[in-house]
């Protein structure tokens, strides 16, 4: 093969990867769909009854609320305009997180890495509105006694809130991020604090009797084999909080007590969810802040006999 040829043949392939990248721009990078459907597409979780969920099957929680995952947050910082398009090290960046097995095979090909950092600010530009601005927070908490009077649990003191306007969410730990070697990537925050537009109260919630038993002989499930003395040292009553967000504007950065970089931002709290396992398959109690509609899980009627 000549010379000719062997250019004719790199331009013809670079312009073939260059065409798959806008092809499929959508699947490298974009939003899970359930992000990118209006809110309206989605109903509430049912009050399904007490012994449908505490069966093994999974309940899939079908609403538009991600995870605040690294590859998420980095799309949100596109959303809220933190990053400039004309900025190659952020698109680089991007590519670095969400595209990690791309960025090592091609970061280092000069003039097949420029066609690639194009395509994927092209795609930016073009979908930056699909991403995500809804998140959701898991928070274990802890479960004081049951009042069968007033039908509902306690929140241990150390899980109470009490008027709550900052939400730190944590769930991206410095790690070997696509080379990084545990260093932050410019840029893109690992995490985030979260400014509420409305406080967080919450101090109790509301359990039907049904429900608390079933709970409350599964707690003790978990720890019917230890010793008598660890069984009440260890005995603990674990639930999982899910609250719901809807992230409105940035503010700037802050530095944690383990001097990582935190991105603040404004937030507004959609609704909670309490759940009794860490799957969040057993839903205990819901509340819909944007109608501010509470709602018990109920036990299924009784059929005739």
């Amino acid at each position: 093969m000549n010379g000719m040829e062997q250019k004719g043949e790199g331009m013809f392939l670079r312009k073939t990867l260059l065409l798959i990248l806008l092809a499929v721009g959508a699947s490298l990078f974009a939003t899970p769909l359930s992000a990118q459907v209006d809110a309206e597409a989605f109903s509430e979780p049912s009050a399904v009854p007490v012994d449908e969920f505490f069966d093994e099957k999974p309940l899939v929680i079908a609403d538009k609320y991600l995870p605040m995952t690294y590859k998420n947050l980095s799309k949100l910082y596109w959303a809220l305009a933190t990053l400039d398009l004309r900025d190659d090290d952020a698109i680089d960046n991007f590519l670095r997180i969400n595209e990690c097995d791309l960025f090592v095979k091609s970061y280092h090909n000069d003039i097949e890495w420029v066609e690639i950092r194009d395509a994927a600010r092209a795609h930016i530009q073009k979908d930056i509105a699909t991403f995500p601005r809804f998140f959701e927070a898991i928070i274990p908490i802890s479960l004081g006694r049951y009042d069968p009077v007033n039908e509902e649990f306690i929140l241990d003191e150390s899980s109470q809130r009490r008027g709550s306007k900052k939400l730190e969410v944590i769930t991206n730990v410095k790690s070997d991020i696509c080379g990084s070697a545990g260093r932050e990537i410019e840029g893109y925050p690992l995490n985030a604090i979260l400014l509420l537009s409305r406080p967080l109260t919450l101090l109790k919630i509301p359990v039907k009797q049904e429900l608390a038993a079933i709970y409350l002989e599964e707690a003790a499930r978990e720890y019917e084999n230890l010793p008598l003395d660890l069984q009440l040292h260890r005995y603990r009553r674990i639930a999982y909080l899910r609250v719901k967000l809807k992230v409105v504007q940035y503010k700037g950065l802050a530095l944690s007590s383990d001097q990582s970089l935190r991105a603040v931002v404004f937030a507004k709290i959609d609704g909670i969810e309490i759940y009794a396992d860490p799957e969040l398959m057993k839903l205990m109690y819901k509340e819909d802040f944007k109608g501010r509609r509470s709602r018990r899980v109920k036990k299924k009627p009784a059929e005739a006999q």
